[in-house]
């Protein structure tokens, strides 16, 4: 290890303190006095923009302010790929108050960078992998095959998709991030799967209660669906139950209405998955007034979402009370082609 590694540790843990909601650029500093206590200072942004504090002057200050006078080195760490050096101001604060010190510049792509106090350039030693998202801290249940549970675990995103799945040490050494959520306390769990949905009936939510489920249909829902669905009822709907569900843990869902393709093009939108059917009855509804118009938007709808990653098209006939035994056939005809 270098002398400087607990430095830079140190740097990166007060920057995850950073206040800075205006660049969103993080800053951690760790100074290192002469009697071996270290100081760790992040940046302060505030609206009044330029009374910002940069971490190196935070650091400073807090080890001036508890009566320390002589220093050997500082560390600064940041977010970005290249490597970034104190501003000005602080340059001048450093060499007031701590002379020629090294000052050793990190990022969260470096496991050591050494560089010496004011040099032109830094020479970075070993850098980890970059992920997009890394969470870290949590209980971490995998649901692979062993249903192996990780305390202190971690997991490392790029783009859509889980890289890898380790221990909080593992993945921490591994790879580096801009954006890191620290889970400690929680459970980290695949997305939960809503079995059986009609998702833009949350916009019918409580028409009725208190009957039969052939009175709920026939009495209310129906004459309800008839008067008021239309695609743009279907959209919105979508994506308020796409929100509720989302804030629920749910990522994936069964869903059966009308206007399905909309409710695909919300569901991608949301970054949901879907097993998505089109609705088939033998009386006219919303989006299709006769087989022939349901035959026509049904399989333009599983030809268009064949093969999507998110989204897997199927038809979906009512139920054997409200679909006579050749509209069954005729689904089942149509279905088979798509493998759906």
């Amino acid at each position: 290890m270098s002398e400087y590694d607990h430095l830079i540790v140190a740097a990166r843990q007060a920057r995850e303190n950073a206040h800075a909601p205006y660049s969103n650029f993080r800053v951690g500093a760790a100074l290192r006095a002469t009697s071996g206590r270290i100081f760790g200072g992040c940046n302060v942004e505030n609206a009044t923009y330029g009374l910002t504090l940069c971490a190196e002057r935070v650091a400073i200050f807090k080890a001036i302010s508890e009566g320390e006078r002589g220093f050997d080195a500082i560390a600064v760490v940041t977010d970005t790929d290249a490597l970034t050096s104190p501003c000005g101001a602080c340059r001048q604060l450093i060499w007031e108050f701590c002379g020629d010190v090294p000052v050793i510049l990190s990022n969260l792509c470096v496991l050591v960078a050494s560089v010496s106090a004011f040099a032109a350039s830094a020479v970075a030693q070993q850098k980890r992998d970059r992920a997009d998202l890394v969470i870290v801290g949590g209980t971490v249940v995998t649901m692979d095959a062993e249903r192996h549970i990780l305390e202190d675990g971690a997991i490392a995103v790029k783009g859509d998709a889980i890289v890898e799945v380790g221990s909080r040490t593992q993945i921490e050494a591994k790879y580096a991030t801009s954006t890191r959520i620290d889970a400690t306390g929680h459970l980290v769990l695949p997305g939960l799967i809503n079995g059986h949905t009609h998702v833009p009936m949350t916009l019918l939510r409580g028409l009725k209660d208190d009957v039969t489920l052939d009175a709920w249909l026939k009495n209310y829902i129906f004459p309800a669906e008839a008067k008021n669905v239309t695609e743009d009822f279907v959209r919105w709907g979508t994506r308020l139950g796409a929100a509720e569900m989302i804030r629920g843990g749910v990522t994936t869902f069964a869903d059966m209405y009308y206007f399905e393709d909309a409710i695909a093009e919300e569901t991608k939108a949301a970054g949901m998955r879907g097993i998505l059917g089109e609705s088939w009855l033998d009386f006219p509804v919303p989006d299709n007034k006769n087989e022939a118009e349901a035959i026509a938007y049904t399989d333009k709808f599983l030809k268009r979402w064949q093969g999507d990653p998110l989204i897997h098209a199927a038809v979906a006939p009512h139920s054997i009370y409200l679909c006579s035994q050749k509209t069954l056939h005729d689904v089942q005809a149509l279905a088979l082609p798509f493998n759906t």
